[in-house]
């Protein structure tokens, strides 16, 4: 009875350790905008390239609206959500989204401070 019950709590423990586990999403990323892209036009062949380490994610954009080289601040994985910052012309713009498996849905929000009206949707995927 007593072995049951520790293989039972073991086997929790595993469960919950694994749900909360971080996603790791370090590599290339491709974009498509839903609705078009920045101004209405076409992701083009914007790539997200991302660094993670822990929790902590960096790196870059090439392409799109900030050029090439943008770089990514404030980023942060906890288990499948994602959120970091790039800044375009003085302007902070806010990326959140979900990761599920080779894909990540992004919400982005373009206005300074990274909480105005305007925003949109990017889906990524693995390259």
């Amino acid at each position: 009875m007593r072995n049951n019950i520790v293989v039972r709590a073991v086997l929790l423990a595993v469960i919950v350790v694994s749900a909360c586990a971080a996603a790791d999403i370090t590599g290339k990323w491709k974009a498509t905008f839903e609705g078009g892209g920045p101004g209405g036009g076409d992701a083009g062949d914007m790539v997200f390239t991302f660094r993670q380490e822990g929790i902590k994610l960096t790196g870059s954009i090439s392409g799109g609206p900030g050029g090439e080289g943008t770089n990514i601040t404030e980023g942060k994985v906890e288990g499948n959500n994602v959120s970091f910052v790039i800044s375009v012309n003085d302007m902070r713009v806010l990326h959140e989204g979900v990761i599920s498996g080779n894909e990540i849905k992004l919400k982005v929000k373009g206005a300074p401070g990274g909480d105005g009206p305007e925003s949109m949707l990017i889906t990524l995927k693995k390259t």
